[in-house]
């Protein structure tokens, strides 16, 4: 997301936020009522398409799209005398995404009360007021905080992971409409489609929209021009679901070559998430009619043949890209 624009007290509210200070404190300092400050708050959170999220979400969000200015580090020999560990740098990811310290006691079975101690020795150590500050202190100190963290919680333990196949294509489903060859270069649509899976359970959504109507498959859109992969992944889970997950914890676990008609084809991509933060909730009830989990050994009779394509490919650990609606080879 970029360019989002906060009217002047929207951002004097969040700036207030984003370097340590209560709602009440900024309501005292600009003297407006409290309720006010709730409501502007709220707004901006809104822009920023994180309502129910923390205001460290919010903050960190408002810094990613540049509706906050970037804060000015601090001097070098501040930032080398700070020492934080790589378990630190994790916290302060998770909070970035809007993890409360009962979520993270949940995904990381650590106690809630270690990991509440655990956020205030970080507080204090970078001399942060709040968990909101505590994202602004980070970029002051420039504590890389974004880069290639370890994940939380992975629902399916290695032992449960086998190592990927090489990447051959393996023709499965092929039909009589597959057209010919041309010299143009393909233009696909591309599609990601995320797993979140927890144990042996899979999240899925009934289409609600012409397309697949009534229909089942994973949280899944197409990629905006100009969008890496993992990031369109994650803003369309997050834009269906409002679970939060990081590039970074998103596993290629499928590629499917798709041909829906005689003039379109599709390539999607499909990544199973090792981590995330939140529950489901259906954010987009005009296009998706429910979500719900399903047993991987008892999944719903009506899944969309090109998505289940990858999914049972998924499952089945087979050979990560196969072709659906083309002809056998010749």
């Amino acid at each position: 997301m970029a360019g989002v624009e906060l009217s002047g007290l929207e951002v004097k509210v969040l700036l207030g936020v984003a370097y340590g200070m209560s709602v009440e404190e900024v309501a005292t300092q600009a003297a407006m009522r409290l309720k006010t400050v709730r409501v502007l708050l709220s707004s901006a959170k809104d822009k920023l398409t994180c309502r129910a999220m923390t205001d460290a979400a919010a903050v960190e969000r408002a810094y990613v799209t540049g509706a906050l200015p970037n804060p000015m580090p601090e001097p070098a020999s501040r930032q080398v005398a700070l020492r934080i560990s790589t378990s630190q740098v994790a916290l302060i990811w998770l909070i970035s995404l809007g993890a409360t310290a009962s979520g993270i006691s949940k995904r990381s079975h650590v106690p809630v009360i270690k990991v509440e101690q655990d956020i205030r020795a970080l507080c204090e150590s970078t001399g942060a007021a709040s968990a909101a500050h505590l994202i602004t202190r980070a970029r002051q100190l420039n504590i890389r905080y974004h880069r290639g963290l370890p994940p939380t919680r992975s629902p399916l333990p290695p032992s449960r992971r086998p190592a990927r196949a090489a990447c051959t294509v393996k023709p499965r489903r092929t039909d009589d409409t597959a057209g010919t060859m041309s010299p143009e270069p393909a233009q696909p649509v591309i599609d990601t489609h995320v797993i979140l899976r927890d144990g042996d359970k899979i999240l899925f959504s009934q289409r609600g929209g012409p397309y697949g109507h009534g229909r089942w498959h994973v949280p899944s859109g197409k990629l905006d021009k100009g969008e890496p992969l993992t990031v369109g992944a994650v803003r369309e889970l997050f834009a269906e679901t409002g679970i939060h997950v990081g590039p970074g914890d998103l596993r290629l676990v499928q590629v499917v070559h798709h041909k829906q008609s005689a003039t379109v084809e599709r390539i999607g991509f499909f990544f199973e998430a090792t981590a995330w933060i939140g529950e489901p909730v259906n954010r987009e009830p005009e296009k998706c009619m429910s979500l719900e989990w399903f047993s991987v050994h008892e999944l719903p009779d009506d899944i969309i043949e090109y998505p289940k394509e990858g999914i049972d490919g998924y499952l089945a650990d087979a050979a990560p890209l196969s072709e659906h609606g083309w002809q056998g080879p010749a």
